[in-house]
């Protein structure tokens, strides 16, 4: 969907999808934070028409499309929610067009490294940002779990798991990003494909494959995080560069139910299990991604990786 020479914004689809989407992700976002009815949700599609502007017209509507949000909702809201917007679906969204579209079509390497990457700067900031708060950002998530439990005492644990849980809060955020960038990911391509719109054909998940240099990054987190154990931050580090070994898990069970029988009812099984198994499934899944980064061997129904 190239510009046609000497058109005007208005007969350019770049800017027709960056004007469409900048808006639609404002207007998601001041769903959200002016805690209309089903705002949560509208929060949690906010990337959603970026990453449509982005797989319709090419990154730079993407990219476009952000900026045009942030605009909005600076004028609208001042700096905070734009801060949010930043963080959770504007960056992600403009991203991940720009890492993962290629002439060719996508390559969607990239694209996972940054979910890998990406929560590390922001669990990063945290740090900085609550570097004198006692224990650091890890002391103010504990502090924060101890409160509510104050406040719903129904959910009150002891304080032992309270700590646990605080150590994996920042697991937690930067899995539930991922999948929500991830799944508007879909939509949006699913939507466009359907429509005739799609810049580039739908990725087969099973192709995702992470860069070689990647694998190197969590042995060598593993590695500080045991010279302290007791340090949250240095294991919230190790899980959260573990993540896209854990979507390079799924694409290789993908894979390998390639000419199954009923494949979609036995995917739908597995994602089913995975959710109410997450804790014993969800570390297989792993060790699966990072089988696949090093081994090459043709699984069933599917070419060499």
């Amino acid at each position: 969907m190239a510009a046609q020479p000497g058109s005007g914004i208005a007969h350019d689809p770049r800017w027709l999808a960056a004007g469409a989407g900048g808006f639609l992700a404002a207007a998601a976002e001041l769903w959200l934070i002016r805690g209309l009815p089903g705002g949560m949700l509208m929060g949690w599609f906010a990337s959603l028409p970026l990453l449509a502007a982005g797989f319709a017209a090419g990154p730079v509507a993407a990219i476009s499309a952000g900026g045009l949000a942030g605009v909005l909702l600076w004028l609208v809201s001042g700096p905070w929610p734009v801060l949010h917007f930043a963080a959770l679906a504007g960056l992600p969204g403009m991203a991940l067009p720009l890492l993962a579209m290629r002439p060719q079509g996508f390559v969607p390497g990239g694209a996972m490294v940054f979910f890998g990457l990406y929560p590390l700067l922001l669990l990063g900031w945290g740090a900085m940002e609550f570097a004198a708060y006692p224990g650091g950002v890890m002391g103010m998530l504990a502090d924060s779990i101890r409160q509510a439990m104050q406040e719903f005492p129904a959910l009150a644990v002891s304080e032992t798991m309270q700590a646990r849980v605080a150590r994996l809060i920042p697991v937690l955020l930067a899995l539930w990003l991922a999948v929500i960038t991830s799944i508007n990911a879909m939509i949006a391509q699913r939507l466009l494909a359907r429509r005739g719109f799609a810049l580039l054909p739908s990725l087969d998940l099973a192709a995702v494959r992470l860069p070689f240099w990647y694998a190197l990054l969590p042995p060598a987190a593993a590695g500080v995080w045991l010279m302290d154990l007791d340090d949250g931050l240095r294991l919230a580090v190790f899980l959260i560069l573990l993540l896209p070994f854990f979507f390079q898990g799924l694409a290789g069970v993908h894979r390998r139910s390639a000419g199954l029988r009923g494949r979609g009812v036995a995917l739908t099984g597995f994602y089913v299990l995975m959710v109410y198994f997450l804790p014993t499934i969800g570390p297989a899944v792993v060790a699966l991604g990072l089988y696949d980064q090093w081994a090459r061997r043709a699984p069933r129904g599917g070419n060499p990786t």
